[in-house]
C-alpha cells in the first residue's frame, strides 16, 4: 500500500516542481530588436495626439520670443551657451498632464486588451503576457509595467529646474532597461521583472516583419518632422528675423 503521511512538523516534502515558462503555440521569446522597433512606432505613434494638442493651446510664438529675449551675446559677438526654460504657465501643465494621461491610457490599455499588444507590437505580431500563465496582463501590473518604462517622468518638465534634465534621465533609464533585456536570458528587463510580465512573438514574424517595421516607422518620422519644422519656422521666422535685425553682429 501507500507509505504512510509523515507526522505534522517532521519528514521530508516532496520538492516541487518549478513552474514552466507559459507556452503558446507558434510563439517564441521576442527578440529584443523586433522589440525597439515596436517601442519605437508606439512612441512616435502614442506621441500624436499630445503634440497636437501642445501646438494648439500652448502659446509657443510666445516662448521662442522669450527663448531669444533670454539670449545673450558675448564679447566676441557670438551667442552664449545657455539652457532655457520653458515658462510653466496654467496651459502648459494642463497639456502636460493629459500627454503623459494619453500615453499611460495608449500602453496600459493596449497591452490589456484582446489583442495583448500595442499596434507596432501587433505589426510585429508580438504579445505582451503574464509570465506564469501566458494570459492577459491585469490593469496592475501593465501599469506597474508603464512606470518602470520611465513615462511618469514626463512630468519633471513641470519643474524648471528640472527641465534640461528630464530628457537625459529619461535616455538613461531606457539605456540601463535595455541593457537589462539583453542580458536576461528570457529578454526581461527589469520592467518586465517587476510587472511579471513576458513578451513573445510570432514564429511566423521574421527579420524580414522587422526591416519593414524600420521602414515604416522611419516614413512616419520623416513625415512628422516635415510638417513639425514647417509649422515652427512659419511660428518663429518672424521672431528670428527681428532678433537678427536687432544683433546685425550674427550676420558678419
Amino acid at each position: 500500500g501507500a507509505p504512510p503521511a509523515p507526522p505534522p512538523g517532521g519528514g521530508w516534502d516532496v520538492p516541487t516542481t518549478a513552474p514552466a515558462m507559459p507556452q503558446q503555440e507558434g510563439y517564441v521569446i521576442a527578440g529584443v530588436g523586433a522589440r525597439v522597433v515596436a517601442w519605437l512606432i508606439d512612441v512616435t505613434i502614442s506621441g500624436i495626439a499630445p503634440a497636437v494638442l501642445a501646438f494648439l493651446v500652448v502659446d509657443w510664438s510666445g516662448i521662442i520670443r522669450q527663448a531669444l529675449e533670454q539670449a545673450q551675446l558675448d564679447p566676441s559677438g557670438q551667442l552664449s551657451a545657455q539652457a532655457y526654460t520653458i515658462p510653466v504657465t496654467l496651459d502648459y501643465i494642463l497639456v502636460t498632464l493629459i500627454g503623459i494621461a494619453v500615453q499611460f491610457l495608449y500602453f496600459v490599455g493596449f497591452w490589456t486588451s484582446r489583442w495583448r499588444a500595442t499596434p507596432g507590437m501587433i505589426g510585429l505580431k508580438m504579445r505582451v503576457v503574464d509570465e506564469r500563465t501566458g494570459g492577459t496582463l491585469s490593469v496592475t501590473q501593465a501599469t506597474k509595467r508603464w512606470i518602470a518604462l520611465g513615462w511618469p517622468l514626463g512630468i519633471l518638465v513641470l519643474v524648471p529646474a528640472l527641465q534640461s534634465i528630464q530628457g537625459l534621465l529619461q535616455f538613461g533609464l531606457t539605456v540601463f532597461l535595455f541593457f537589462t533585456t539583453v542580458t536576461n536570458d528570457r529578454r526581461q528587463g527589469l520592467h518586465d521583472k517587476w510587472a511579471n510580465s513576458l513578451v513573445i512573438r510570432s514564429v511566423t514574424s521574421g527579420n524580414g516583419a522587422t526591416f519593414v517595421g524600420c521602414l515604416v516607422w522611419g516614413v512616419i518620422v520623416i513625415l512628422l518632422i516635415f510638417v513639425v519644422s514647417t509649422v515652427f519656422l512659419a511660428a518663429a521666422m518672424p521672431y528670428f528675423e527681428e532678433y537678427i535685425r536687432q544683433n546685425p553682429q550674427l550676420t558678419n
